[in-house]
């Protein structure tokens, strides 16, 4: 009644029957994670609401594992995929990302301000996006998955990654 009163709907699922249901559509991909006793949980305002109050429930009640979340078609495995739908979640990994991201402007602009910070800057550039670019490559071997951001994103990062590099190679002092 808790869940209900704030407009988020549970199924409990019989997994066999919800595979061959999903099977083509967008939940396809949780078909994985439907083993044991299942519930699928959606409604309210946004995804994030419905996290928020899962994560808040299964803290209460012990015996809830959280198996996996599906937002845009992507999934999230486990209860750290579902607490990665979290306001808190989403801020952690904005912060990770975008502090990376604004770690590189930072020496950029400082490389603009000193002339003599240049090649260390690309050198940041080219460690950075190149760490990026490998990690997010291996997570794609790993687990097979990519969606059209991440393949945008392998675009970016690995041509700033040869781009950074030659740049380097380009400023190697004489």
């Amino acid at each position: 009644n808790e869940l209900r009163g704030k407009e988020i709907r549970v199924a409990v699922l019989k997994n066999s029957l919800a595979r061959k249901a999903f099977d083509g559509g967008p939940l396809e991909g949780i078909s994985e994670t439907l083993k044991g006793p299942t519930a699928l949980i959606w409604g309210a305002e946004s995804a994030v609401d419905v996290a928020r109050e899962l994560v808040d429930w299964a803290k209460k009640v012990e015996e809830i594992e959280l198996k996996a979340a599906i937002l845009d078609g992507e999934v999230f495995e486990g209860a750290a995929g579902v607490m990665a739908t979290t306001p808190t979640g989403t801020t952690e990994i904005r912060a990770m990302y975008g502090g990376l991201q604004a770690s590189i402007g930072m020496m950029c602009a400082a490389a603009l301000a000193r002339a003599d910070l240049a090649r260390s800057a690309v050198l940041a550039l080219a460690f950075l996006t190149s760490g990026l670019f490998l990690v997010r490559v291996a997570g794609f071997l790993i687990d097979g998955s990519a969606s059209e951001y991440t393949n945008g994103v392998l675009v970016f990062e690995g041509t700033y990654s040869v781009i950074s590099i030659m740049l380097f190679t380009r400023t190697a002092p004489n």
